[in-house]
């Protein structure tokens, strides 16, 4: 892949990855649309790199996480075990299915067809009623399924969880 279709694919995928929308989703159809593919080798780059600037901005915050057991900080604390229930769907859900599946990640109607399915739910969210900010356990499990689900190309991570804590 040369430096311009990397660059290309790199501002997609910056400007994708924090929207509801699919950052993979729409990498794997422009990447259709322009005659190349990204390969996992790049699309784990990309991914590592939203990943490396998410660890910077939240450096703070993951160092509270991490450290709350030790340190007691019940807030923290509660967080992090939301995190873990809430990634034990996707564990499952990738460990299990995602060999089966695999082969659809780059089928141009699977993934219009998750991107509609992400609209749907973002629009069925906008008309949900807004939750109290206590989180409950299977609020964590919940998020978690919509995580899962956004394994699939076309499904936005951000959009389904941010879409399942509505409901």
């Amino acid at each position: 892949m040369d430096i311009l279709k990397a660059v290309i694919l790199g501002i997609v995928q910056g400007a994708t990855e924090f929207l509801p929308v699919s950052s993979s989703g729409h990498l794997a159809l422009l990447g259709g649309f322009l005659g190349f593919e990204e390969g996992t080798l790049m699309a784990t780059m990309m991914h590592a790199g939203t990943l490396l600037a998410l660890v910077v901005y939240f450096r703070e915050d993951i160092a509270r996480i991490i450290l709350s057991p030790f340190k007691k900080d019940i807030k923290y604390l509660k967080l992090l075990w939301f995190l873990i229930l809430g990634s034990i769907p996707v564990v499952i859900f990738g460990l299990l299915l995602f060999p089966h599946i695999e082969g659809i990640f780059d089928s141009p109607l699977i993934i219009g067809i998750c991107l509609i399915f992400t609209g749907i739910i973002l629009f069925i969210s906008g008309f949900m009623k807004k939750k109290k900010s206590n989180m409950r356990f299977w609020d964590a499990i919940l998020i978690g399924i919509g995580q899962a689900i956004a394994i699939l190309p076309g499904v936005s991570r951000s959009g389904t969880t941010i879409s399942t804590g509505t409901f």
